[in-house]
């Protein structure tokens, strides 16, 4: 009696490269931990510029965002703790009663950080987008 390809290939104890199967993923199948990790260093590698390209057309920055960006949040988030500025309950763009711990301050020009407009994520996000669009 033969034996079939499931038996053969549960007595093998190393990957085709020779490494061990070392890992077990979540469909219990056996897999080599340093295959995969070279595959996804070369996948990385390969779609590292494309990566980086989205990430800038989508605003986001390597390292550490824009200073002044910073200080206007930590000014405004340091105001409304001390009571100096009280969130509104609706949202400053479609009007629509929203807790205020769901509301975001809107900074049009960071160098007047208590300027705000506050409005609830879906407001915020539109308006994020038609800026930098």
């Amino acid at each position: 009696m033969r034996d079939n390809p499931i038996t053969v290939n549960m007595r093998k104890t190393a990957c085709p490269k020779g490494h061990p199967y070392d890992h077990v993923d979540k469909w219990g199948r056996r897999r080599c931990h340093q295959c995969k990790r070279l595959r996804s260093r070369a996948d990385y590698a390969k779609r590292s510029a494309e990566i980086l390209a989205a990430q800038k057309r989508n605003g986001h920055t390597r390292g550490k965002p824009d200073p002044a960006k910073r200080r206007a949040r930590w000014v405004l988030q340091t105001a409304v703790k001390d009571g100096r500025i009280v969130k509104p309950s609706t949202c400053g763009e479609c009007r629509k009663h929203t807790p205020p711990h769901r509301l975001h301050g809107h900074h049009a020009d960071y160098s007047k950080p208590l300027e705000v407009e506050w409005l609830c994520s879906t407001c915020h996000g539109l308006t994020f987008r038609k800026a930098t669009a």
